[in-house]
């Protein structure tokens, strides 16, 4: 099996279930007990499923990015692509932080 298929593969499996988690938080079927200290829970519990589902997206798309694209291709944009998803997450972690204040 070539690598690249292979990467992506494991790249898109690892993030399924961040996004399905990320979108049973914004739709209210995932109440985690640490939400509930916050100031306002619902708004926490919506900051994270957002971030989730931006983080895991990115991840999900490197993931396709990995086998659509040619070998030739791929290897200049990875530095790029993972790059991007470190610096999305963390600056994704600012308004999680501030809605989750308790």
């Amino acid at each position: 099996m070539d690598e690249m298929l292979l990467g992506g593969m494991i790249a898109i499996l690892s993030a399924l279930p961040g996004l399905a988690l990320g979108v049973a938080l914004l739709m209210g079927k995932w109440r985690p007990a640490s939400m509930s200290t916050a100031r306002d829970p619902a708004r926490a519990r919506a900051a994270l499923g957002i971030y989730l589902i931006l983080i895991d997206g990115l991840i999900l798309l490197m993931g396709v990015l990995l086998i659509a694209l040619p070998a030739e291709r791929v290897v200049a944009l990875v530095p790029y692509a993972v790059g991007t998803v470190v610096a999305v997450s963390t600056l994704g972690l600012v308004p999680l932080l501030r809605a989750g204040r308790s």
